[in-house]
């Protein structure tokens, strides 16, 4: 459950920054929308994902999420421990306030 609480914060983050730069030509108010609306959901899920880690059974191998490198000498990893758990916490708090209430001071 964690580990998809992940991947749609991470989705939903890039995503919306996506779609906001894509629209913003267009449509300046849809694109902060969409954008607003994608960071709100990427912080929900960071907050079940920094609560899952959190409350779940200590000494737990953190959340991992390996991707493909292009140099065979590096390893491109996300991962997931309680004390970066607590401060994906803090964040995504911050974030969803913040999602929530700057579209008001944009308009």
């Amino acid at each position: 459950m964690q580990l998809l609480a992940f991947r749609v914060m991470i989705l939903c983050y890039a995503a919306g920054a996506t779609a906001a730069l894509t629209l913003a030509r267009r449509s300046g108010r849809l694109g902060s929308r969409i954008g607003h609306g994608a960071a709100l959901l990427g912080a929900s899920a960071g907050v079940l994902a920094g609560l899952g880690v959190l409350l779940g059974p200590g000494g737990a191998e953190p959340l991992e999420i390996v991707l493909p490198s292009p140099f065979p000498f590096a390893r491109l990893a996300f991962a997931v421990d309680e004390l970066s758990a607590f401060f994906l916490l803090v964040i995504s708090f911050v974030t969803a306030a913040a999602a929530i209430y700057a579209p008001a001071y944009l308009a």
